[in-house]
């Protein structure tokens, strides 16, 4: 133990230049993660305020033999200039 001791004392610059470097990757790595965690909340905050615009049908309350096609938006941002149609054969 002494021995070790001896060594970091003569060599105190060795070890400071070591821990310098070791110190300025775990820095560099710890940027880097920071810019990705970043990135990706910019990515889920802009996903999270979108429009989502669905269309289902739900039979009527009143008639039995009528069905209600639904168009509701069920993301967070407002949904705009919404157009619709329908594509069928006669």
């Amino acid at each position: 133990m002494s021995s070790i001791l001896e060594w970091v004392a003569t060599g105190h610059g060795i070890v400071t230049a070591v821990a310098t470097v070791v110190v300025a990757v775990a820095a560099a790595i710890t940027a880097w993660a920071t810019y990705s965690l970043v990135r990706e909340n910019k990515l889920f905050r802009k996903v999270g305020e979108d429009p989502k615009v669905i269309a289902y049908l739900t039979g009527d309350p009143k008639h039995v033999s009528l069905l209600n096609l639904v168009l509701e938006n069920v993301g967070r941002g407002p949904a705009r200039n919404i157009e619709f149609g329908f594509d069928f054969d006669e």
